[in-house]
């Protein structure tokens, strides 16, 4: 409803800055005109000039506070992330609304009437300057108004930060009860089911990198959180990630040979950058990979595809089974491409393990590690 009403407001501000920016123009183009053309200087333009660049910048300053075009220093709020930001804008707003209100309107209010009560008088146009002060009072309430829209919108994004929370938590306490009334099955009942040359792989709901994740958060959510409140998100993917824990446990202790580790909506191909996936999913997909082999257990990390930026780090970290590795146009991952690299590693690995660059292997038996162009020059002398 009040960002409906600034609406209007900025509109009719507009239109307002407009008619007068117009005016001015035309009276000093008028200005110019009787000086050097006619040679007959008007005797109110100058005057009138001044009141309607009075009338512009005060108008002009309140539709800055609107549009958040002032001049701000913002070296440390730039810094502030989630709820600080919010706090420190929601700061900045009542600042600007306290000072509108005591400096430019009760302080205009005072100076209308006292000019007004004086009966002071323009000296061209013969105008009381109480109605040429008015805009100062006036200005002021615009500010204001659009002072406290904005200190309102702080206000709700703090609410729905805390009602967001709160969603989380009842959609995680949905997943543990929901865990708690479907045990997962013992290894018998398993091989039950499938035969003794069957697979068993054990897949829990509950996780921080498939639906449970975009249920009660959403992905592009998700990604304004990375950047405006990291600390939340980070809270988000523990949560969920400890429910994951706690079924894939469930199932470890009843014998199941295999965890189904799903983590396409946390995933490059997903939107999310390498770092972000670093920062955020790796860690915790780490502590999925330990926990399940110290079942004695294999781990199976499932992406949707886009993989080339992220299987070497997976691989690394001892998932066991790795998938989707789709090559274009499905995925990124050309998987005889990724086999020579991975070759060319093993052989580079022989002489210089920690894999720097540069590293110049020649006839498979020699290696130059680092620049040094001596042994450059002499190798191939």
């Amino acid at each position: 409803m009040l960002n409906r009403i600034r609406f209007y407001v900025d509109k009719v501000l507009e239109w307002l800055l407009v008619v007068i920016m117009g005016v001015s123009v035309i009276n000093v183009l008028w200005q110019v005109f009787t000086r050097f053309v006619i040679k007959n200087p008007s005797t109110y333009t100058e005057e009138l000039a001044r009141f309607l660049l009075i009338w512009v910048a005060l108008f002009g300053a309140s539709y800055a506070v609107s549009k958040r075009l002032h001049l701000a220093i913002d070296y440390f709020t730039l810094k502030f992330t989630g709820k600080t930001k919010l706090y420190s804008g929601l700061f900045i707003d009542l600042c600007v609304f306290v000072f509108a209100l005591f400096v430019m309107v009760v302080g205009g209010i005072h100076l209308v009437t006292l000019t007004l009560a004086l009966e002071q008088v323009s000296a061209a146009l013969q105008i009381k300057l109480g109605y040429v002060y008015l805009v100062l009072p006036l200005s002021g309430l615009l500010i204001m108004f659009y002072a406290g829209v904005q200190m309102s919108e702080h206000i709700r994004q703090l609410l729905e930060k805390g009602r967001r929370l709160a969603e989380l938590i009842t959609g995680g306490q949905q997943q543990r009860a929901e865990l708690e009334s479907t045990p997962c099955p013992s290894r018998d009942q398993m091989t039950d089911l499938v035969g003794d040359r069957g697979l068993v792989v054990a897949q829990p709901r509950q996780g921080a990198g498939g639906y449970p994740f975009l249920t009660y958060l959403g992905t592009e959510q998700a990604m304004l959180l990375a950047y405006d409140n990291p600390d939340f998100l980070h809270q988000a993917l523990r949560l969920f990630n400890d429910f994951f824990q706690e079924a894939a446990r469930a199932c470890l202790e009843q014998g199941a040979p295999m965890i189904f580790d799903a983590w396409w909506a946390f995933s490059v191909g997903a939107g999310w950058s390498p770092q972000h996936f670093e920062e955020f999913a790796q860690p915790l997909i780490k502590e999925n990979i330990e926990l399940v082999h110290s079942y004695g257990a294999l781990h199976h990390y499932y992406d949707d595809g886009a993989m080339d930026k992220t299987v070497d780090w997976v691989a690394a970290a001892g998932a066991d089974i790795v998938e989707t590795l789709a090559p274009p146009p499905l995925g990124d991952v050309d998987l005889a491409e990724m086999k020579d690299k991975n070759e060319m590693i093993k052989e580079i690995k022989k002489c210089n393990p920690s894999v720097s660059f540069p590293t110049i292997l020649v006839n498979d038996k020699d290696c130059i590690v680092g620049f040094d162009e001596d042994k450059i020059k002499e190798m191939f002398s």
